[in-house]
């Protein structure tokens, strides 16, 4: 074992030594780096500019609009980095506020809000545990952490059917279908109001909450017979798993003499005495990427569009312009996920990362970093990816300091770079992740099945859908349905041609993917009836594809066009990024056969037609076009 005395001179030269000394010599100089005075922290208070941001206290969104509290400190990687508070949740004791009036954009709020800081003032909330900026727990933390601390002595239970399918289970994270039987965990919010946890009930975790006797539970008596008789089935298998558990403890510890520690540390393997996982080790079997995913995944290289990525690796942001690698893999809701890392936090040994100069996007980084990666291959075969076999973040945050980050990322989220395939165009790489992905869209609700990524709307898949080479992609408005803006309803339409069903069956079953782009500004131009909109268009397409009985995946570019000042949304029509977001994302990978794919749309730029949206997307992605007249026929 290397040891290094610990002295100033050291501390000063840390960065240096680094380069130096073997990883296991590193957390020295860390302990070093570590010794260094933290820069103070500053409080700023605002209204939140959108709902995307978290509380750093509950973990809860802060909506939009919201008065918010903000810490500011130096981040280790060498910028500003901001916690957000809701005002109840804000930590004073560890972030004295002093004056209120001092706090920068004070003078910017309403006096209400203004009154609000200074009964903060007045009566500072004194939390059990201060934190120092670098010392809080991440969100992560926070909410991993269990039930049994904290929570559920202070927890109600209840039992009901689902209201409606939105709702998603906390113990297996898929969603609860609409009038399943769900158990739902209540408890006291630290901003005044009840929160609820869902769960299924062979999800819900009953050594964590008071949940016998069943009888008990709120709305037990509203459920049908053959659902108590459920609820009490699942309270007797408790009790036989406990006993189980008790009985397997006792043997391991007769056996084996300090066993008795090794069971009260792994209580979830003991628990399952006949190897069923619980729904936590489920999820975590699926996220491994050694075990049965890496052979599927892909990886890639870039740099981060945007700051709210989040490392698989260490939870850490993935500050905008970093360099990071992704591993996409084919999500079972039929769509890719990409799995986002620090370059120091990537587990190499896990993924099939090397040759680093066979990685998408590697041609599209600068030469430094491609020399970054390059260096990362070498010190993987020299002597393993230490950032993937410590556990400390620590040791990330100086292997990123070691290698860089970059700070030049895209400004525009359709970074244009080329990829080797079909028509040789250069194709923009569209970043997508699980991540970005919301259940409303600026604020309005979409129905069960229906998501959102940026300014695109897309239905999920949905049974019967299979990815293809072959897309026969239409539009909706004028090629599939007869409709006027000046009409909404979900019932407001009709066939544009008698001949559409068959002819989308038949290229159904010729093994084609069918596919809808559709342009719907009023989605977003519409900002007091955005829900009425969304509920119109959504509706029209749901009942098409019931109509025409042949499963169909949409896309619904929701941005403005060209405006003054501002550019076009990269998804609306004419511009082909919906496109490029399926190919990409939503293929499962399979490349596209340009000769035997199509477009079929009405904006030709004939002397009749609104415009020629239709043709120069098919123009711009290399697709052969058609007009509805001559596909469908008259």
């Amino acid at each position: 074992m290397l040891v290094v005395p610990f002295s100033l001179p050291f501390a000063r030269n840390s960065s240096r030594l680094r380069f130096l000394i073997p990883a296991s010599a590193a957390r020295v100089a860390r302990l070093a780096m570590s010794a260094s005075p933290q820069a103070a922290a500053t409080v700023s208070v605002e209204y939140a500019k959108s709902g995307r941001s978290t509380c750093k206290g509950c973990s809860g969104a802060i909506a939009s609009g919201a008065l918010r509290l903000g810490v500011s400190a130096r981040d280790p990687r060498g910028f500003d980095a901001t916690k957000w508070y809701h005002v109840a949740c804000f930590p004073s004791a560890s972030h004295p506020l002093g004056s209120v009036e001092s706090i920068n954009g004070f003078d910017s709020i309403k006096e209400a809000d203004r009154e609000e800081l200074h009964e903060l003032e007045k009566n500072p909330k004194r939390e059990q545990t201060a934190a120092s900026p670098l010392e809080e727990p991440s969100p992560k933390k926070v909410k991993t952490q269990s039930p049994a601390e904290g929570v559920s002595d202070k927890a109600s239970v209840s039992v009901e059917y689902a209201k409606s399918g939105r709702s998603t289970c906390k113990g297996c994270n898929e969603n609860i279908a609409k009038a399943t039987l769900r158990l739902g965990a209540s408890f006291h919010d630290t901003r005044g109001f009840e929160n609820t946890k869902w769960y299924h009930v062979t999800c819900f975790p009953t050594s964590s909450y008071p949940v016998f006797p069943v009888e008990n539970l709120k709305g037990f008596d509203s459920v049908e017979d053959h659902d108590r008789e459920k609820l009490q089935k699942l309270a007797e298998n408790h009790k036989s798993d406990d006993n189980a558990a008790d009985q397997l403890k006792k043997e391991m510890a007769h056996s084996i003499g300090d066993s008795k520690e090794v069971t009260e540390k792994n209580p979830e393997e003991v628990k399952n005495p006949l190897g069923k996982p619980s729904p936590k080790k489920v999820k975590t079997h699926m996220a491994s990427p050694a075990k049965g995913v890496s052979e599927k995944v892909s990886v890639l290289v870039e740099y981060a569009k945007s700051g709210r990525s989040t490392c698989k690796g260490c939870g850490e942001n993935i500050a905008k312009g970093a360099l990071r690698l992704g591993a996409s893999a084919h999500d079972p809701r039929g769509y890719d996920s990409t799995k986002w890392y620090h370059v120091a936090c990537f587990p190499a040994s896990s993924y099939p990362v090397f040759p680093v100069e066979s990685l998408k996007g590697f041609d599209s980084i600068k030469s430094n970093d491609r020399e970054k990666l390059q260096e990362l291959e070498e010190n993987y075969k020299r002597d393993g990816n230490a950032a993937d076999q410590s556990s400390e973040p620590n040791l990330k945050e100086q292997m990123v300091d070691s290698m860089g980050v970059s700070k030049e990322g895209a400004e525009n989220n359709l970074e244009a770079v080329k990829l080797a395939a079909g028509n040789n165009r250069i194709r923009p790489a569209i970043s997508f992740s699980v991540s970005d992905i919301s259940k409303d869209y600026k604020g309005a609700t979409l129905p069960t099945h229906w998501k959102a990524f940026e300014t695109v709307i897309f239905h999920e898949q949905e049974d019967g859908l299979h990815a293809s080479a072959k897309i026969a992609a239409f539009d909706f408005d004028g090629c599939l349905a007869k409709t006027s803006v000046r009409i909404i309803g979900a019932d407001k339409w009709s066939l544009q041609h008698k001949s559409i069903p068959e002819k989308l069956q038949r290229l159904y079953i010729d093994g084609y993917k069918l596919v809808i782009f559709t342009n719907e500004s009023n989605i977003d131009r519409w900002k007091n009836k955005r829900q009425e909109a969304i509920d119109s268009k959504v509706g029209r397409l749901d009942n098409f594809i019931e109509c025409v009985k042949v499963p169909i995946q949409v896309f619904i570019a929701c941005g403005l066009g060209k405006g003054k000042g501002t550019p076009a949304d990269p998804y609306r029509k004419p511009n082909p990024g919906m496109w490029w977001l399926m190919a990409q994302h939503f293929n499962s990978g399979i490349e596209i056969d340009m000769d035997k794919s199509f477009y079929v749309g009405d904006a030709a730029g004939r002397e009749n037609d609104h415009s020629d949206a239709d043709i120069e997307f098919a123009k711009a992605i290399g697709l052969k076009f058609h007009v509805p007249e001559e596909y469908f026929g008259p």
